[in-house]
């Protein structure tokens, strides 16, 4: 049709006829004196940030695992998603693909069941080029929810199966969505896959 010392340089004073001048203990800092502006060894040591603890958007999408016999799964670093795909005979002798593809929901997608099926009658609004010219089906699912309906781009292209799904894992909304299916069995395998997938 888917998460970014400055050098201290030590001058060595040296006395007018060329004898190195006498090591001297640091002067104490007073109250006043910024911290920028004292001796290295008068400096406490500064406390190491914490590790940022996880938050929800930080889920590990790479690591997720999933059940998808028969589909062959590649993780994409830069735009963090999976696409799975799977060839099915075609027409004249050939072999047509089936892709499926998830990851974290964008931030500027609606996450609510209706709100997100009104979206999907817009051309463009999930897959670039494309839009649901007809909703078949809303489910409410335990964690999340289901869309399946039909998937066109232009009036004259062939109409093909689609779904999308949002499950929350661990505080993460996860989307699940079709590519591009050619039929309603690759379609509900590509929904099994979608249930399948975990932490």
């Amino acid at each position: 049709m888917i998460k970014r010392i400055a050098p201290v340089i030590v001058a060595l004073g040296f006395a007018g006829c060329g004898k190195k001048a006498e090591d001297k203990p640091a002067p104490a800092a007073s109250a006043g004196t910024p911290e920028a502006a004292r001796p290295e060894a008068a400096r406490p040591e500064a406390a190491k940030p914490e590790a940022p603890s996880p938050a929800g958007d930080e889920l590990d999408v790479a690591k997720l695992q999933v059940t998808a016999s028969g589909w062959e799964g590649t993780y994409n670093k830069i735009l963090r998603t999976w696409t799975y795909e799977k060839y099915t005979p075609g027409k004249d002798d050939t072999n047509e693909p089936n892709r499926v593809t998830f990851g974290v929901l964008p931030s500027d997608a609606p996450s609510a069941l209706d709100d997100y099926a009104t979206k999907l009658g817009e051309k463009d609004f999930q897959d670039f080029g494309y839009r649901y010219s007809a909703i078949a089906e809303k489910t409410k699912l335990a964690d999340g929810w289901l869309i399946t309906g039909t998937v066109q781009g232009e009036a004259s292209d062939p109409a093909e199966p689609g779904f999308v799904m949002l499950r929350e894992l661990g505080g993460t909304k996860l989307r699940c969505k079709s590519e591009t299916v050619t039929s309603d069995k690759i379609r509900s395998e590509g929904i099994a896959l979608c249930k399948s997938v975990k932490r």
